[in-house]
């Protein structure tokens, strides 16, 4: 068995997908991986859980679009729209543009009044 050694600066997402997860990394390469969400929530404190399914690494962040008043996602760097749950909305919108203000990086639909 391979052992993957990842790192936080490769990986733009995790999907999960019951007791395994799928980890998007940097260059489109994707891993199937042996552990929960909620185990890679507790690895990665600075890792965002925008829904029931998936978490994300917010420096790679690219936009967010709010699509109704209950509806909003976020544009990752390769370009994939990830739906953030509606009772999650306010505070992964305000992590993170906090998160992104911290590294310098201006962010598209972050900012305006959400």
């Amino acid at each position: 068995m391979r052992k993957n050694n990842l790192h936080t600066n490769q990986i733009l997402y995790i999907i999960g997908a019951g007791n395994y997860s799928i980890v998007h990394q940097v260059g489109g390469r994707h891993l199937l991986m042996s552990h929960t969400l909620k185990w890679y929530q507790g690895k990665y404190p600075d890792f965002i859980r925008i829904n029931k399914g998936a978490l994300i690494n917010p420096t790679y962040v690219v936009s967010w679009q709010k699509t109704s008043r209950l509806l909003a996602s976020l544009t990752m760097q390769n370009g994939q729209q990830l739906v953030i749950a509606r009772r999650r909305m306010l505070n992964v919108l305000e992590q993170v543009e906090q998160t992104l203000f911290l590294v310098g990086k201006q962010v598209n639909g972050l900012g305006n009044n959400a």
